[in-house]
């Protein structure tokens, strides 16, 4: 058993600055070597990226389909398939922070993932399944037990995932304590975060087009066994990776206790509110909701948007999704580049143009003649214009922090549940309108996608222009000029390179 003591630092204590929020004594056994040294065998990195493919699967059906699925063959109607949505935004919200808090103090990571693990297994598949006890039962007059029962799993799932992903989370520091260490597993864990998610839409792809129909297939009722083979090939999938993650990672183990100072605390809460007074926060936040939105609003309405209009083949609700997911891949390897030459500003700008200019294209260029031309060149540009977006609002957000880490925690929490929770009220309230206005807009979800995604786009730029003028770091010493006008260049540099090397896990609620 290898034992290390250590003070969480960052980088301006040595200046007087402040002092840390926490120190802490780790203890760590781990069975592929030391953690002095820098290196990690192959099977252990490999173990470690599997770890979190079964939550990629699920969230990547959970977005694109839950909606589509409640309503086309359930028949739920809409205002309560968007409440569900809203339901399992606000568990997220609720159990990310009560998780990462009680991991910290009670049993052990791999623990968690297990448990988590099981949560999920046992409630993600009946989502995509009927009501047991709804049979032969009218939905209008019993809509309440329907609601129940997929709430409750959608709680359970939800409460599930988030066990899972924060216990993977955790597992960095543990396993290495390098930064370059760090940063090469967190690659490999988005590179597998990737390639499952676009696995999804394959494997959709190829259940629809196996089970094509002649004409128009539009989905319904009688396809309730299309998702449940595209549900069963994750699952197995899912339940693979994460045997071999178990496999992988029997040797490590680790255990944390936590140790608070009087002064420490004080300074830290200090802090805290000199941040919550600066309208900077607020600023940040809105930015990143709004992004957050756009990319939201884009993933779940695409799939509904192709089923209601004019298209040959339900293999374009996975071959859309898949072209959109890819753009938006590529787009984030290439906005680090962009970020060093230009800065976040215009790089959000570019981001901003690019998101508006899809909104302008699928509202207004899907004739009919080039309507399949039209579609994926609309997938692209809402795939990078959401990704160019998010990774800047993020840069931004650590702008905010600067090198006050020890807040890190606290601001990345306030900005992410406030987009939980507002995405999950306009979805609601998009459906609700859709009950509403049904009969009236045939189009409806296209306009959505326009509207609400440019709208939310005009928004951002908005709320950047207004960014100019803020510097939280003069009037309250809280934070550093979120534009960067009051760090070293070198600091500011290395702060953006810190970020885009985690950014994955910044964008994963995921």
């Amino acid at each position: 058993m290898d034992e290390m003591e250590f003070t969480t630092q960052s980088a301006t204590e040595t200046t007087g600055e402040h002092t840390p929020l926490v120190q802490s004594r780790e203890v760590s056994t781990n069975g592929y070597g030391s953690r002095h040294t820098n290196h990690l065998s192959l099977p252990l990195k490999a173990a470690y990226a599997l770890g979190h493919v079964f939550n990629d699967i699920t969230a990547a059906m959970w977005f694109s389909y839950t909606l589509l699925f409640l309503q086309m063959v359930i028949g739920m109607t809409p205002e309560l398939s968007g409440a569900m949505l809203l339901i399992g935004q606000l568990t997220d919200g609720i159990c990310t922070p009560i998780v990462g808090i009680m991991s910290d103090r009670i049993g052990s990571r791999k623990t968690w993932h297990i448990v988590g693990s099981m949560f999920v297994l046992l409630s993600f598949p009946l989502l995509f399944a009927p009501c047991p006890g709804c049979k032969g039962t009218d939905i209008t007059t019993n809509y309440w037990l329907l609601a129940l029962y997929y709430a409750t799993l959608i709680a359970v799932f939800q409460g599930g995932w988030a066990m899972v992903q924060i216990s993977h989370l955790a597992l960095l520091p543990d396993l290495t304590p390098t930064q370059q260490g760090r940063s090469e597993l967190t690659a490999l864990r988005y590179s597998a975060s990737v390639c499952s998610s676009l696995a999804v839409y394959v494997i959709t792809w190829s259940v629809f087009r196996a089970t094509k129909g002649n004409g128009l297939d539009k989905i319904g009722p009688d396809d309730e066994y299309k998702f449940w083979d595209v549900v069963m090939f994750g699952i197995a999938i899912g339940v693979t990776t994460n045997s071999l993650f178990h496999f992988g990672m029997w040797k490590v183990s680790t255990h944390t206790s936590w140790q608070h100072t009087t002064e420490q605390e004080s300074s830290s809460m200090r802090r805290l509110l000199s941040y919550l007074q600066s309208p900077a926060l607020f600023q940040v936040s809105l930015l990143y909701v709004t992004s957050r939105l756009f990319l939201t609003i884009s993933l779940v309405y695409m799939p509904l948007y192709l089923n209601e209009s004019p298209t040959e083949g339900e293999e374009l609700l996975a071959s859309v999704p898949f072209v959109c997911y890819l753009s938006s891949f590529l787009a984030s390897v290439g906005i680090r580049y962009l970020n060093s030459l230009y800065g976040s500003k215009l790089s959000y700008l570019c981001g901003a143009v690019i998101s508006i200019l899809g909104c302008v294209w699928i509202r207004f260029g899907m004739t009919q003649k080039y309507l399949i031309f039209s579609i994926y060149g609309v997938a692209v540009l809402l795939g990078a214009g959401s990704s160019i977006t998010m990774v800047t609002s993020l840069c931004i957000t650590a702008d905010l922090i600067g090198s006050h880490t020890e807040n890190g925690a606290f601001i990345y929490s306030a900005v992410t549940f406030a987009d939980k929770v507002l995405n999950g009220i306009a979805v609601m309230i998009i459906e609700e309108l859709k009950y509403v206005t049904s009969s009236s807009y045939p189009h409806y979800y296209r306009d959505i996608i326009a509207y609400v995604c440019g709208s939310s786009s005009v928004l951002g730029l908005i709320v950047l222009i207004s960014l100019h003028s803020v510097n939280p770091g003069m009037n309250h010493r809280v934070g550093n000029n979120i534009l960067g006008g009051n760090l070293k260049p070198l600091d500011r540099a290395q702060n953006k390179k810190k970020l885009l090397r985690f950014l994955p896990n910044g964008i994963k609620h995921l």
